[in-house]
C-alpha cells in the first residue's frame, strides 16, 4: 500500500513541477553587453572591488557595447554615543556616480547609487575592524549588484 502511494505521489510532484512553465525573467529579459572599459576614480580598492563584480556581465559577443565610468566615496559616520560620550555605532556609506558611455564616446545615463549601513563598536578594536571590514564587504556587494541590474535593465529597455 505505501509503495503504491509513494509511486503516486512521485508520479503526481513530477508532473506538477515539470509541467508549471517556470522562466526566470531577469536572465531572459537582460540583453547582452560588453563592457570594454571601467574608468575608477575616488576610493581606487574599492572601485577595483565594485569592478571585478561587474565585468561578470560582461559578453564579448554582445552587440551593445559600452564604457563605464565609476567614481566611488567612501563616508563614515558616527551614528550614536551612549550617555559617556563613548561612541556606540558608527555608519558607513558608499557612493556611486556611473556614467553608461556608448561605443562612440556620447554619454548615455548618468546614475547615483548611495547604500548605508551601521555597525556596531565592539570591546576590542581588531573587532571593531573586523565589523567595518564585513560591513564594507557588504555595501560593496549591494552597490555592484544595483549597478549591474541598472545597467542591464536601462540598455535593455533601448
Amino acid at each position: 500500500m505505501t509503495n503504491k502511494y509513494n509511486f503516486f505521489l512521485a508520479l503526481i510532484l513530477t508532473v506538477l513541477v515539470t509541467s508549471c512553465g517556470y522562466k526566470n525573467i531577469n536572465l531572459e529579459s537582460k540583453k547582452p553587453i560588453f563592457i570594454k572599459n571601467i574608468k575608477i576614480t575616488g576610493e581606487r580598492r574599492i572601485g577595483n572591488l565594485q569592478k571585478n563584480e561587474i565585468i561578470l556581465i560582461s559578453s564579448p559577443k554582445s552587440e551593445a557595447i559600452i564604457s563605464l565610468n565609476l567614481n566611488t566615496k567612501k563616508a563614515k559616520k558616527i551614528k550614536e554615543k551612549n550617555s559617556a560620550g563613548k561612541i556606540v555605532k558608527h555608519s558607513l556609506s558608499i557612493e556611486n556616480k556611473i556614467e553608461v558611455i556608448d561605443v562612440n564616446g556620447i554619454l548615455i545615463v548618468n546614475k547615483t547609487i548611495i547604500n548605508e549601513e551601521d555597525y556596531i563598536v565592539a570591546t576590542t578594536h581588531t573587532q571593531t575592524r573586523i565589523n567595518e571590514k564585513a560591513t564594507l564587504k557588504s555595501l560593496i556587494s549591494k552597490n555592484s549588484d544595483e549597478i549591474k541590474d541598472f545597467i542591464s535593465f536601462y540598455l535593455k529597455s533601448q
